[in-house]
């Protein structure tokens, strides 16, 4: 990994797309998206504006990997009895529980359990895990956000959980926060480090060097984690 710089560039149809410059050296100039985020790496002899033209250029096929939905079905190996779910470091496993009543799907200990009669469907169970999983990924999300606010001294004006399709999180000019559902699906330091890289746009709405600084002192290792996410 070479010299990063985290800078943003005007398309074509006006939107303003942030992205990551990755400096180092290689031969040719190419972009990945990775996680909702754009990479652009550059060989060390070119300059920065050959980044933008190419990301300008290349700006419909960017939107379009961009716009494509996120499915909740990446923190499961399957909708099985024994398959499980990773949310927040940890893991549950799917415990399917033959009942003549139904009852809503619940978390207990390390075990996701779900009410099945003789007629159940992958289908059926897919929607019941799917919708334990959010709940318990809004769940984890906003009980790190309490105490994360309570430990940086930054309070936002609301946060909500919410799907997002081109980031980890956002925070808006009227200071509302909204943070990616399938952040969940992370483990604690990077469920961490997204909330607190909002938080730090409460006050400095960019990425300069204050910004950083300020995300180094609540989250030291945050290179480290980013460089994580991207993989």
């Amino acid at each position: 990994m070479g010299q990063l710089q985290e800078r943003t560039v005007t398309l074509e149809n006006g939107q303003r797309l942030s992205y990551t410059l990755d400096r180092g050296k290689r031969k040719n100039l190419y972009i990945c998206i990775k996680e909702g985020r754009v990479l652009v790496k550059l060989p060390e002899h070119c300059e920065a504006a050959r980044a933008e033209e190419f990301l300008r250029l290349k700006s419909g096929w960017i939107i379009k990997n961009l716009q494509k939905p996120r499915t909740l079905d990446a923190g499961f190996t399957g909708f099985g009895e024994g398959d499980s779910i990773f949310l927040a470091g940890r893991r549950f496993f799917i415990s399917l529980v033959r009942s003549d009543r139904y009852f809503k799907p619940f978390f207990e200990n390390d075990t996701l359990k779900i009410s099945v009669n003789n007629g159940y469907t992958e289908d059926y169970v897919k929607a019941q895990a799917e919708r334990a999983a959010e709940e318990k990924a809004t769940e984890i999300i906003l009980e790190r956000v309490g105490y994360l606010t309570s430990a940086t001294g930054l309070y936002p004006a609301s946060v909500c959980v919410k799907r997002l399709k081109s980031s980890w999180g956002r925070c808006s000019s009227d200071r509302k926060i909204s943070i990616n559902l399938n952040t969940a699906y992370l483990d604690m330091e990077c469920i961490d480090y997204v909330i607190i890289h909002e938080l730090c746009h409460l006050v400095h709405m960019n990425h300069s060097r204050d910004f950083w600084n300020l995300v180094g002192r609540y989250c030291p290792e945050w290179k480290r984690i980013r460089e994580k996410m991207r993989k």
